[in-house]
């Protein structure tokens, strides 16, 4: 699983979900499309105004 932290905002939000896939094959990364993808949104996250983009990884390309 890779991890992504991201500032919460719609913005942000709307940015990550435009360039994420990108930026996974870019670092060698193949996405494992068997296993969900995962919004992680937990309390002291929140506090800090961020939360976390879950990508399930297969393997190294």
């Amino acid at each position: 699983m890779l991890f992504f932290t991201i500032e919460h905002t719609q913005e942000a939000m709307n940015r990550a979900w435009q360039v994420i896939f990108s930026e996974l094959a870019g670092a060698g990364y193949q996405l494992d499309e068997t296993r969900p993808i995962l919004e992680r949104y937990m309390p002291f996250m929140l506090e800090k105004h961020v939360c976390e983009i879950c990508l399930p990884i297969q393997n190294r390309i």
